[in-house]
């Protein structure tokens, strides 16, 4: 009986479940969680992906480990504000309010993520030659983040655009005289990033001069290191030979 009674009661407090809904925040911001509700609950509770994170029971509000210092709760509308958010603080939020004995459940997913880079578009010149001449390339572009998942990149060029991170452009006569634009966002921003592709020329160029400076650079440094050795070491054989020679006297 004990049993069939709670589980009556359960059905009849739990009235309404909602489903997750995406909110988004940059990191460092402040994030602000807004349910449904149409007048002042009774009890309030808060949790972060099943742990408590603030709790009102009719008198003062009582909030956990982390986040001490970084929520406050509105008491009328359960609306939950989190400041200085930061990675961990993604996740599911699950709120319970009770109005009138009646329990009401609804949850949240909030994504912290990265304030968007300005794009890095990059030239890989194809290694197809025709009459001796480069006739295509591969730009890539790409934006430092460490919430990369929520990140897309799209390319524009003459009104039109393609999705993806690289795109694959043709060289010489007028095509060298385009430029083509790099937009990296994610659902709270977007930065963008120009390239004309005859600098593909001046990025080649670069990489076949540091594939010849880089080694001989190397080998500098070796031979340094290797004569800044032997000086030491002589240096510190003279010392100990005068050491003797002092001692030989004495």
């Amino acid at each position: 009986m004990a049993r069939l009674y709670f589980y009556l009661w359960f059905v009849l407090k739990l009235t309404l479940v909602t489903g997750q809904s995406a909110n988004y925040v940059l990191k460092g911001r402040e994030a602000v969680l807004t349910p449904a509700v149409n007048k002042p609950p009774d009890e309030i509770l808060w949790k972060h992906n099943g742990d408590k994170v603030i709790q009102f029971e009719g008198a003062d509000d009582r909030v956990f480990e982390p986040y001490q210092g970084r929520v406050s709760l509105s008491r009328d509308t359960a609306k939950l504000t989190i400041a200085d958010i930061t990675y961990e603080d993604s996740g599911v939020y699950e709120l319970d309010i009770i109005s009138s004995e009646r329990l009401r459940r609804s949850q949240y997913m909030l994504k912290v993520l990265d304030e968007v880079s300005k794009p890095v578009i990059r030239c890989e010149m194809n290694s197809t030659k025709q009459n001796s001449a480069i006739t295509s390339a591969t730009l890539s572009c790409s934006s430092p983040s460490n919430t990369p998942e929520a990140l897309t990149f799209i390319w524009s060029l003459e009104g039109q655009s393609e999705l993806g991170q690289t795109l694959p452009i043709a060289l010489g006569n007028g095509h060298d005289d385009i430029t083509y634009s790099c937009t990296a966002n994610n659902p709270l921003q977007k930065e963008t990033s120009t390239f004309k592709a005859k600098d593909c020329y001046t990025a080649e160029e670069t990489q076949q001069h540091l594939s010849i400076v880089l080694p001989i650079v190397i080998v500098s440094i070796i031979l340094l290191a290797v004569g800044v050795f032997f000086i030491i070491c002589w240096y510190r054989r003279k010392r100990a030979t005068l050491l003797l020679f002092c001692l030989h006297f004495l």
